[in-house]
């Protein structure tokens, strides 16, 4: 696939169309709309979707994987985050869950770093 306006090969084709589908919020929300059991639906208001960091995968791995994190208010009142993971696995992975943990520990990382006093909970 090239760029047509220099003629150049695009790279990661996938994750550029990715990103500019769900970095617009009536995408992104009509995604999580249709997506998200009802139950999760009830706990966020999807008006106040937000794009907090684009993705936390490593550079190495950016080839395979397209990530977005989404900061939401809660019907409690409090902050949370929606994380959406598009990746293409042709195997089975038994220590997915794995993955998913170093991907949360990285997003409680970067919120504790963003907030100068030490928060007293994780969103």
């Amino acid at each position: 696939m090239t760029d047509e306006k220099n003629n150049s090969k695009v790279v990661n084709p996938h994750d550029k169309v990715f990103r500019e589908i769900y970095s617009n919020k009536e995408n992104a929300r009509s995604l999580l709309a249709d997506k998200l059991p009802d139950n999760v639906l009830k706990l966020v208001d999807l008006n106040t979707l937000e794009i907090s960091k684009d993705s936390f995968i490593e550079k190495e791995l950016a080839d395979y994987y397209s990530d977005i994190l989404y900061r939401v208010d809660l019907t409690g009142g409090s902050q949370g985050f929606i994380y959406v993971l598009f990746e293409h696995k042709s195997y089975y992975d038994k220590f997915v869950h794995l993955q998913v943990l170093e991907y949360m520990v990285k997003i409680w990382r970067l919120y504790i770093k963003q907030h100068k006093e030490s928060p007293d909970s994780l969103p």
